[in-house]
């Protein structure tokens, strides 16, 4: 069980300490020419862990937080190729620590070049960002009906190492599709959170 729950006062403390040091390494230090990842302030221990930078192949920043015991254990900050924030949050050895799993609904929104997805042009292909404030994306399911308007509508992985992007949409016929988003907290033994999302699908 999470330690948020039996010292919120000690945990968020932490989690402002953590910002302030991943922000001030994101400002300060440039990543390597030839590794994907590096430790930074090695002669420094924050809470008990170490500072690591992570990167694609292409030397553009994946992540920063904090290692324990060669695992990830803190507050991370994580990014698509583009620069832009793909999720943060705590990790307890090596696993997400999901937070206000106790919504209803599920918080995420489908997102393509900056705004909600509403609309796609048939036989075009979307690049799609999953924006979460409660849980970690790449967790994030998609479920497309099969019948119907739904059986010609594909639903890819990003191919490559270079991840700018969580899913690939493409629409064959015009019509308004509804898309089921869902998540399995893992601190929690009920049902997926679920969420319904409208696109109109237009020639």
């Amino acid at each position: 069980m999470s330690s948020i729950k039996h010292k919120p006062r000690i945990v968020i403390n932490k989690i402002v300490l953590y910002t302030c040091l991943i922000l001030n390494a994101l400002a300060c230090h440039t990543p390597p020419a030839d590794t994907n990842h590096a430790m930074l302030n090695n002669d420094e221990n924050i809470g008990g862990g170490q500072l690591l930078r992570t990167t694609y192949s292409n030397d553009k920043l994946l992540g920063i937080g904090l290692m324990r015991d060669n695992k990830k254990h803190g507050y991370w900050y994580e990014f698509y190729t583009d620069g832009s924030i793909r999720w943060h949050g705590l990790y307890e050895n090596g696993e997400i620590v999901d937070q206000n799993c106790s919504l209803e609904e599920l918080d995420v929104t489908i997102m393509h070049f900056g705004q909600p997805l509403k609309r796609m042009m048939k036989d075009s292909s979307y690049e799609i960002k999953l924006i979460s404030k409660n849980v970690h994306p790449s967790g994030v399911g998609i479920s497309v009906p099969l019948q119907g308007l739904g059986a010609k509508f594909k639903v890819d992985l990003p191919k490559g190492s270079h991840v700018g992007y969580d899913y690939l949409f493409t629409a064959g016929d015009t019509g308004q599709l509804i898309l089921q988003l869902f998540y399995h907290c893992r601190n929690q033994t009920h049902s997926d959170h679920e969420k319904h999302c409208k696109i109109e699908i237009v020639q």
